[in-house]
């Protein structure tokens, strides 16, 4: 189970609501990462939480709503939905 809550990068460290850290974006520094992209990784760690609620959020709606669209918008929710449970199974350890 990970930490709940946002998370903020702050202090070169990725930290949960409570202070504790979740993620050091340095820690595996090399030389062909840069700074910029270290700090992009962290930004992205850091909105994990909010982006798997957008996940869980989406695909709920999508299975209440289902009949409510034409086949063609169908086909194009049902393959973002699939995404969405995809990524959701892999942040909750269920598929790789």
């Amino acid at each position: 189970m990970y930490t709940k809550g946002k998370w903020k990068f702050e202090d070169e460290y990725v930290r949960a609501e409570n202070g504790e850290i979740i993620a050091d974006p340095y820690c595996m520094e090399t030389a062909k990462t840069s700074r910029g992209n270290m700090e992009a990784n962290a930004r992205l760690i850091a909105a994990a939480p909010e982006l798997l609620e957008a996940c869980k959020n989406f695909f709920e709606w999508h299975a209440n709503h289902f009949e409510e669209f034409s086949d063609e918008i169908n086909g194009q929710l049902l393959c973002l939905a699939n995404d969405a449970e995809a990524a959701i199974a892999k942040a909750e350890s269920e598929a790789q």
